[in-house]
Formats: structure tokens, C-alpha cells, sequence
């Protein structure tokens, strides 16, 4: 065999020996590689990694740095777990304290009811109907007063009243046909000098409104 085929030999051996490599490292040290170039054959990718100084022997180092990776982000997740579990036990101990608070004011209105009303009494049951004796009274001050009865009044409930207001009561005094009622409507009348302006005073002639409601007792007004 000359020295020509012998050298041949040697690089087949070595490129296979070289794939082999890299195919027993493609999972571990040339992963990155092999994923970034996919399209690169595999003796290109070990020569391409050989100049970044990965070689396959740095499987070790690889694994290594994955493992304190996984070991770092086990630890931050740790600390988080650590943390979120204090803060929950820190807002349950605040909602704890809040319902002891709300409880505490309960039992305070509840004691402050009893006192002013009586034991046993809610505010909602002491305003109901009372209960009657055997002779039909009342036996508790609170009993609901009767619904008022409305009857319909004759021209004379309004003899001892007045209109006071501006032009539209003048016209009451023309069309309501009240005729022992007294009238003050007053042209442009504002409540900054209803005071002051002229109106026929109820005993003759003319003067201010307070004058006039001075000269006589009304029982009622109607504004």
C-alpha cells in the first residue's frame, strides 16, 4: 500500500471517527449548534464549535451548568413560593382582625339597642303595632297613630287666609272667586325686595307687605 492510499485510509477513519463524535455529542455539547444550523453538515458543526472552544469533553462542563441552572431557578422558585405564602398569611391575619372589628361594632349596636330600647326589642320590631289590654287600651306608647281623615272645605276656610306673589296671584284675585281672602300679588316681585314694595294695606290705603301682614292675623299663608 503506498503512502498516497494510506493517508486516505486515515481521513476516512478520522471523519468517521469525527462523526461519531458528533453524533454521540449532538444532544449534549453541539445541541445549540445543531439546532442553529440545521442545514450544516455534522464534521462542519464539530469544526465550527472547535473555534468557539467547545470540544466534546465540555460535556461535563454543559451538564454541569445545566444542573446549578436548574438548582438556581428550583431556589427562586422556592423563595417565591416562600414569600407568596407569607403574604397570604399576612392578609388572612388582616382579615381575621377586620372581622373581630366588624364583629365587636355588632355587639356594641346590638348592647346600644337594648339600652335604649330594651332587651330583646330590635328597632324594626319596636316600631310595630301595640298590643291592646282587655279593655282595649294601649299597652305600649309607640302604637301607630290613625290615618288623618281629609274632608272637603267650604269657600269660608279661606277667610282668614293670603295670597302673596307676583302677577300670576293678581290673577287669582280676578278669577278665584275667594272673596273674604286677601291678595298680594305684586309685579315684578323677587325675594330681595318682596319686603318693600307697595301693597293695599288690609285697613285702607297702601304701605309695604310687612305692614300689612302687621295689621292682620292670618292663620293662613299662602306664598
Amino acid at each position: 500500500m503506498d503512502k498516497k492510499h494510506s493517508n486516505l485510509i486515515w481521513v476516512i477513519l478520522g471523519s468517521v471517527i469525527l462523526l461519531n463524535v458528533v453524533v454521540l455529542c449532538c444532544d449534549t455539547v453541539y445541541a445549540e449548534q445543531i439546532s442553529s444550523h440545521s442545514s450544516m453538515p455534522l464534521p462542519a458543526v464539530f469544526v465550527m464549535s472547535a473555534q468557539n472552544n467547545i470540544f466534546p469533553w465540555s460535556a461535563k462542563e454543559v451538564v454541569a451548568a445545566e444542573k446549578a441552572l436548574a438548582e438556581k431557578e428550583a431556589e427562586v422558585v422556592k423563595e417565591v413560593n416562600t414569600e407568596v405564602k407569607t403574604e397570604a398569611v399576612k392578609v388572612a391575619s388582616e382579615v381575621k382582625t377586620e372581622t373581630k372589628k366588624i364583629a365587636k361594632a355588632a355587639e356594641n349596636v346590638k348592647k346600644v339597642a337594648e339600652e335604649e330600647i330594651g332587651p330583646g326589642v330590635t328597632p324594626a320590631s319596636a316600631g310595630a303595632d301595640a298590643t291592646n289590654n282587655a279593655d282595649g287600651t294601649a299597652t305600649d306608647a309607640q302604637t301607630t297613630p290613625a290615618t288623618p281623615k281629609f274632608e272637603t272645605a267650604g269657600i269660608e276656610y279661606f277667610n282668614d287666609a293670603c295670597f302673596i306673589g307676583d302677577s300670576f296671584t293678581e290673577g287669582l284675585t280676578i278669577y278665584s272667586k275667594i272673596p273674604n281672602a286677601d291678595f298680594y300679588g305684586i309685579r315684578g316681585v323677587s325675594t330681595s325686595n318682596v319686603m318693600k314694595k307697595s301693597v293695599k294695606l288690609p285697613n285702607g290705603g297702601t304701605g309695604t307687605l310687612e305692614q300689612a301682614l302687621a295689621q292682620k292675623q292670618y292663620g293662613k299663608i299662602y306664598i
